[in-house]
């Protein structure tokens, strides 16, 4: 019966690691571990009187973040691409809710291309003299109005985004910046 009760205390944790402590403590030590290199880049390039390229983790956000990864990995939890497109989503990619793009991280190749079919559709009708133009022209005028990108930047950030891609951003891109600053400063030094 111990063993049970255990299971579905487990469960009860996973279901929503956002509230349990023991899940926020490992995501807290994570977090801690991946924080440290950086504070120690961060200490090098100010002792020397250079402006450092990354700052501190805040721990708080990356432990939130952590858990939100372990929800998606969980049966009914969101998806490993909505926590990517909530977390992850670029700058450059201009929108107020990155879960609108889920639909568009979620098409296939062929539902793909009809979309953009439709966006060159649009745009054609908005526009006289148009007709003839290539879709991917057309549908490129429609991102950059929509997102502030092209449709080359939309296409390599959000729809060729896939679970394996997106959960290699959110578990490894505050090592990946610590070590492309790193390598910064060692390309300076040498």
């Amino acid at each position: 019966m111990q063993k049970l009760n255990e299971m579905r205390e487990m469960k009860k944790q996973l279901d929503n690691p956002h509230d349990s402590e023991k899940i926020r403590a490992a995501a807290r030590v994570l977090a801690e571990m991946e924080n440290r290199p950086r504070e120690s880049y961060i200490d090098v390039m100010e002792t020397a009187g250079m402006e450092p390229e990354t700052d501190p983790l805040d721990i708080e956000s990356r432990v939130d973040e952590l858990c939100d990864v372990i929800a998606a990995k969980v049966p009914g939890g969101p998806s490993m691409i909505e926590v990517w497109l909530s977390n992850c989503l670029p700058d450059d990619i201009e929108t107020d809710d990155p879960q609108t793009l889920l639909t568009y991280a979620e098409m296939d190749r062929g539902e793909w291309e009809g979309q953009v079919a439709r966006w060159a559709d649009t745009v054609r009708h908005q526009q006289d003299g148009l007709d003839g133009y290539d879709d991917r022209l057309l549908a490129d005028k429609h991102v950059q109005g929509h997102w502030g990108v092209s449709l080359a930047r939309f296409e390599q950030a959000v729809v060729e985004l896939d679970d394996q891609r997106a959960m290699e951003d959110l578990l490894g891109e505050p090592t990946d910046e610590t070590v492309d600053a790193i390598e910064s400063l060692t390309e300076v030094v040498a």
